[in-house]
C-alpha cells in the first residue's frame, strides 16, 4: 500500500467507498477491546474520498486487507459488456461493484 494508490474500502457503516491513500503512518500500537485487552501493531492508513454530495472527506483506518481492495482490474459490465474503469467509474455503496456508466448496472441488478 502506497500513497496515491486507489482502493475500494468497506466502511464500518457497511457501505463501499473508493478511497485514495494519502498517508501510511506505519506501525502503531492499538488497544483492542473485547473479552481480553491486548495490543497489536498495525499500519494506520489515512485516506480521502468524495461523498454523495461531491464533498471531499477524510478518514483513517487500521489497515486490514479484507476491508481494502486495490483497484487494478480491467472489468466489463455483466449486462451490456461495455468496458468499465474502476479508477474513474462510480462504485455502488451497497454491493461494492462498479456502476456501469452506460446502463447503470451493478451486482444489485444482476439476476
Amino acid at each position: 500500500m502506497r500513497v496515491g494508490d486507489i482502493y475500494v474500502f468497506y466502511d464500518h457503516d457497511e457501505t463501499y467507498k473508493k478511497v485514495k491513500i494519502i498517508n501510511v503512518r506505519g506501525y502503531e500500537q492499538i488497544e483492542m477491546t473485547g473479552i481480553q485487552e491486548k495490543y497489536v501493531e498495525a499500519d494506520v492508513v489515512d485516506f480521502e474520498y468524495t461523498d454523495s454530495s461531491t464533498r471531499k472527506k477524510y478518514g483513517s483506518e487500521l489497515y486490514q486487507s479484507k476491508r481494502f481492495r486495490k483497484i487494478d482490474r480491467e472489468p466489463h459490465c455483466w449486462s451490456c459488456k461495455d468496458n468499465l474503469n474502476e479508477k474513474t467509474d462510480h462504485i455502488c455503496p451497497t454491493c461494492g461493484w462498479i456502476v456501469c456508466p452506460n446502463d447503470g448496472g451493478c451486482k444489485c441488478d444482476k439476476p
